[in-house]
């Protein structure tokens, strides 16, 4: 059954775009480096064999991102689920008939947000970025946040954090189709994420290459800035953490980066109109049908070049799209 986007959703729906062999300036290393450890099992499915760039080649040229090749991971969702219950997650073999291959690990506060044909990456305790393999081995804290942002701005939907949305075949039968949400891998080599800024103020847009842990920060906002975009305070939202409108970053290329905000301007008119009824605050229908009332755009598009400096912000279209 096709899915019903939630707001949050609506900032996430921007289409992914990836990356393939790239440079940005200089960048903070992690206190604990990622382990290039290969798993020493084998999984139900073809592996390629890669040979790891180092950050400087990686980043060396600009390189553009195909979608269909650098972020789709239609060959792990069409044939294969993760299934997080009691603390465990397991492997199963597919959505329709969900028979479990194996329990990879026991895991409490566990967020699965990306997978590859070797890593499962996810955030644990609401603060710490990590990597494993498919047996629970090899585990690997990639970044940490004590703020928590990394959790609460890297998910899909108030009522779904881990939705995957469909497109359907010509044939009827269900495709995923936004399933780096909420959390974007690209090329298998970076992940993207919003999360607390170092200096404790506001919260950053980073971007951190798998292979050796350098992270560079590729955007950030002051806490004052931030709270204009921020969500009310919505009762089924209470013990989240706060709710920001700042979508996924979409990666262009691998200096390139775009995500959407909420329009203050359209918001502040917006939450005075529909005071009080929570469900409104989220409906990404009524939302897009507002934008032609208001001839107001609900969104404002971001693009930064890291490597480049370049940023710009543009009115997002109005009305249903």
């Amino acid at each position: 059954m096709k899915k019903k986007h939630g707001f949050a959703g609506l900032l996430l729906s921007i289409s992914l775009v990836s990356l393939a062999a790239c440079q940005g300036p200089g960048a903070a290393q992690p206190s604990t480096s990622p382990t290039q450890t290969q798993p020493a099992q084998t999984v139900p499915w073809e592996v390629p064999q890669t040979q790891p760039l180092s950050y400087e080649e990686y980043f060396a040229q600009d390189c553009k991102y195909d979608f269909l090749q650098h972020l789709d991971d239609a060959w792990f969702h069409e044939k294969w689920a993760l299934k997080y219950e009691d603390n465990t997650l397991s492997l199963l073999d597919n959505h329709s008939t969900g028979e479990r291959l194996w329990n990879i690990c026991e895991l409490p506060n566990l967020e699965v947000k990306a997978v590859d044909y070797q890593w499962i990456y996810g955030i644990v305790d609401g603060t710490k970025l990590i990597r494993m393999d498919y047996w629970g081995k090899n585990q690997t804290t990639l970044f940490e946040d004590e703020s928590g942002l990394i959790s609460t701005m890297n998910r899909a939907d108030p009522q779904d954090p881990q939705a995957i949305f469909y497109s359907y075949r010509y044939d009827g039968t269900q495709v995923p189709m936004v399933i780096q949400n909420p959390l974007p891998l690209a090329d298998h080599s970076v992940l993207y994420f919003w999360a607390g800024a170092k200096d404790g103020d506001g919260a950053a847009l980073y971007r951190l290459y798998v292979w050796d842990g350098h992270t560079d920060v590729m955007y950030r906002y002051t806490q004052k800035e931030l709270e204009q975009y921020r969500f009310p305070d919505l009762p089924e939202l209470k013990g989240a953490g706060p709710y920001y409108r700042i979508s996924v970053p979409v990666p262009v290329s691998n200096v390139e980066v775009r995500w959407s905000v909420g329009n203050p301007e359209f918001f502040q008119k917006f939450e005075a109109e529909v005071k009080g009824n929570d469900q409104m605050l989220t409906n990404s229908e009524v939302i897009s049908r507002n934008t032609l009332v208001y001839n107001l755009p609900s969104h404002l598009i971001c693009t930064k070049n890291i490597r480049t400096g370049d940023f710009h912000q543009e009115d997002a279209p109005l009305g249903p799209g």
